[in-house]
């Protein structure tokens, strides 16, 4: 600033100075920052970040450098983050939690400030409050948990969810953060099975297997727990048999019609071969 004293009367020379001297001091303001800052554009590539974001998310790392913003979004909740992006154009700034995963495999639920800028061109982010979100599996089985077709709950003896995949958490209609402080498969499995209590309460409980189906909203589900599947941890594996059950429905429908047409055959020909009869008896007399 000293070395601009000597033009401070000249008025129009300090009004471009001061824009100058605003945006460096936003620029060092945001790489300062504690909370994790990233901007990134339309497409999701990532124009710039401050040291807060690299060591939350890993975005530039020795081995490795992540480009677009979607890369550190799990699969259960990118359609989610690209959602609320794209929402963006309308509201200009949302504040949504997003769950974001970084190069060690940990999982971190991030509460974020999403802001158009640019001609809503480019999008600021800034990622607070943030905090790790539990994992039981190793990085290498993580994906194959993931990305099962059956809905996979792992829980505690207490019935708290520990981890959940994204086909459960399409099951109870809400993201993985949500879901892991809302939801607990105790309460679940003794609403949807009168039985729960019962089995509960056996003496011998370890290795069981409690199976039985239930309906949640119009869709129809089997439902598996595991109790120890690994020590201290039950699973809970939900599999959807809609179309199954309407199958089955459709072909008891088919049976019960098929029944009904053989019922009113049989009622028609009755009358049928009774008027027969009288034509034959009267065809003698008939000219």
């Amino acid at each position: 600033m000293q070395k601009y004293e000597c033009l401070q009367e000249d008025w129009s020379i300090k009004e471009e100075l001061q824009h100058t001297v605003i945006e460096e001091v936003s620029f060092q303001v945001l790489m300062n920052m504690n909370e994790g800052v990233i901007l990134f554009n339309q497409t999701g590539k990532i124009l710039l970040y401050n040291s807060a974001a690299n060591k939350l998310l890993q975005i530039d790392t020795t081995d490795y450098i992540i480009e677009n913003v979607e890369d550190i979004s799990p699969n259960d909740t990118l359609r989610v983050f690209k959602e609320q992006k794209m929402s963006l154009g309308t509201e200009k700034k949302l504040t949504e939690e997003f769950t974001f995963h970084n190069r060690e495999g940990n999982l971190l639920s991030c509460k974020c400030d999403l802001i158009l800028l640019e001609n809503n061109s480019i999008c600021l982010m800034i990622i607070r409050d943030t905090k790790r979100i539990p994992t039981l599996l190793p990085i290498s089985y993580k994906g194959v948990f993931e990305n099962a077709s059956h809905g996979l709950v792992l829980s505690d003896r207490n019935g708290k969810v520990l981890d959940l995949n994204r086909v459960a958490c399409s099951i109870f209609e809400m993201p993985k953060i949500k879901a892991l402080e809302e939801i607990s498969m105790y309460d679940f499995l003794k609403e949807n099975y009168n039985g729960f209590q019962k089995e509960q309460n056996r003496e011998k409980y370890v290795g069981h297997i409690l199976s039985f189906t239930t309906k949640l909203r119009d869709q129809h589900y089997e439902v598996h727990k595991i109790t120890e599947i690994v020590k201290g941890v039950d699973m809970t594996v939900i599999t959807d048999i809609t179309e199954m059950v309407n199958e089955i429905n459709k072909n008891d429908t088919l049976k019960v019609v098929g029944q009904l047409a053989a019922g009113i055959a049989h009622e028609i020909r009755n009358p049928m071969t009774a008027l027969k009869g009288f034509i034959q008896l009267l065809q003698s007399s008939i000219k």
